[in-house]
């Protein structure tokens, strides 16, 4: 996990770190009645600008932790939840239909690049090695697949290849979502794939062990089985720019940077006890689909899951031993032999992955809506017995909540064009944070810095939460995998002890830290840095 920078990297590779004292002139980085801003410094990895920060002491000293901020504030006396009431679904096409019509405003929404193009497929595994390569829109033999054992190899080095006795790689099938639908005229299903690692329980105070399921969907991107290589370096260091330069993948050695460190949050909880299943979402890696980008229906795809591993219907499975099983066959063998709305189940994922659990929440406990259809149409909440959400990297604060320098009113007008004109939801819309209160527990990791979201957006988040929760916040970026190596562990760590609070219904989660307000919560922050923005390396 981490960076994977070679000891002769790290030691060319130093961090330059700026700090000055904030003053008047200082644009306004948050809320009125948060503790106002101590510092700015400059942030590296992911090429953000100068930050503002808070002082922390840490063992070595006074150092300036940087927090990104909001680039949007409700106007001045306004009356409502604003964050809520003015990003609704209804709001954001309204918005871009209003903007068709404006010749201004339609010029402006002519130079917003978009963000969701389709059709679209994120595929490198079996680029590097041809083992694993497969076509995902085929028919598949699962053999080909890449499973936990693959990884024992000294070029990987992995964890999870211990899990392999235990893992199945497993087929289910679900139905084409809308783009394919209404604009590729494509009524044949898709075969989405993954590995379900069989846990032994979760043991309790009480000693005794509960069998539960954790479903985790990657970030955008990330693929179940692609390769990377364990000493290869995210970033090197540019001495003619000063600055460092994101390595292009894939490579000679890796097919994608980020798959190493999701297999080691997979293996993690499958050692505390827990079933674990992760897929490839719909157009990544070894799933078919057209469309890699329609979070709404990758949200449903969680229950499909879980309906499918009950009912065995459209499945196949690998067992460890080779045995091909399918169909009626498959009845039992999964959910720890329980019904798919009986076993306890934590779902989660890290950024677009984080997105699908969100609409995932929202359609279990709320209502499942048709926002990427031409009529919105809501059917009753699925009731599954969820237990928690565990969320990575998260845009839990829809779509008004980005970091600044998000330019919010062009991210509007392109989700809108995305839902109108695709048929596609890719940023959420207010709905689910409006009903966040509803989830039973909801666990929040981030990177200080994170591109996607305001810092304070993920408190405000928080705040909204009555059950059982925690923030984790560490001094890195945006990506989960990024954070480097301690960061990554204590992310993990904490993650764990969530999902067992969460199973066990406990009222606090053992060890969280504590906080008051935006200071104190950077403050939790462990006295470790992504490597590129590690001032004990900064260059003078």
């Amino acid at each position: 996990m981490g960076p994977g920078f070679s000891r002769a990297t790290l030691l060319a590779c130093i961090a330059v770190t700026w700090v000055a004292q904030a003053d008047e002139a200082t644009p306004r980085y948050v809320s009125p009645g948060t503790p106002p801003i101590e510092c700015v410094t400059r942030v590296n990895n992911d090429a953000n600008p100068q930050l503002p920060g808070y002082f922390v002491q840490d063992p070595t000293g006074k150092v300036c932790v940087p927090f990104s901020y909001r680039t949007q504030f409700p106007p001045p006396g306004y009356k409502g939840d604003y964050f809520v009431d003015e990003f609704t679904d209804a709001k954001i096409k309204a918005k871009y239909q209003a903007c068709k019509k404006d010749p201004a405003c339609n010029e402006k929404l002519a130079r917003i690049p978009p963000l969701v193009t389709v059709p679209s497929e994120l595929r490198v595994t079996g680029t590097v090695d041809a083992a694993g390569k497969i076509d995902p829109h085929g028919v598949v033999d699962l053999k080909r697949i890449r499973r936990p054992a693959y990884f024992a190899k000294p070029a990987y080095h992995e964890p999870i290849a211990e899990a392999e006795g235990r893992t199945y790689t497993v087929e289910f099938q679900v139905p084409r979502e809308a783009y394919e639908r209404l604009h590729m005229k494509r009524t044949d299903p898709v075969a989405l794939r993954g590995w379900y690692l069989e846990g032994t329980g979760v043991q309790g105070a009480n000693g005794q062990k509960t069998r539960a399921l954790v479903i985790l969907s990657a970030g955008r991107s990330v693929e179940t089985t692609a390769i990377r290589a364990a000493d290869e370096p995210l970033y090197d260091y540019d001495q003619t720019k000063s600055s460092y330069v994101p390595r292009k993948f894939p490579n000679a050695t890796t097919e994608k940077w980020g798959s190493r460190g999701w297999r080691n949050y997979l293996y993690e909880l499958n050692r505390a006890g827990f079933d674990v299943f992760t897929f490839d979402k719909r157009g990544h890696g070894i799933s078919g689909g057209y469309n890699d980008v329609n979070t709404l229906e990758q949200g449903r795809d969680m229950w499909r899951a879980l309906d499918a591993l009950e009912t065995g219907e459209g499945v196949r499975a690998l067992s460890p031993s080779g045995v091909l099983i399918e169909g009626t066959a498959v009845r039992g063998r999964f959910l720890a032999g329980m019904k798919a709305k009986q076993i306890p189940v934590l779902i989660g994922g890290s950024s677009q992955g984080s997105i699908t659990t969100i609409w995932a929440m929202h359609q279990n406990f709320v209502e499942d809506c048709t926002y990427d259809l031409p009529e919105v149409r809501c059917s009753p909440a699925h009731r599954y017995n969820i237990k928690g959400a565990l969320l990575l990297a998260a845009f839990d604060g829809a779509i008004g909540n980005r970091a600044a320098p998000t330019d919010i009113e062009a991210s509007v007008l392109d989700e809108g064009r995305s839902r109108v004109e695709l048929n596609t939801v890719m940023m959420p819309s207010a709905e689910p944070l409006a009903n966040i209160d509803k989830w039973p527990a909801v666990f929040f990791g981030r990177g200080l810095w994170d591109f996607a979201q305001s810092l304070e957006a993920t408190l405000e988040s928080y705040n909204r939460v009555k059950g059982l929760k925690e923030i984790v916040v560490v001094r890195g970026p945006h990506s989960d995998t990024e954070f480097g190596d301690q960061n990554v562990a204590h992310m993990t760590a904490r993650m764990v002890a969530f999902s067992k609070a969460a199973l066990s219904g406990q009222r606090e989660v053992p060890g969280a830290a504590r906080f008051q307000d935006l200071k104190s919560l950077v403050t939790t922050s462990i006295p470790y840095w992504e490597p590129t923005n590690d001032p004990s390396r900064a260059r003078r």
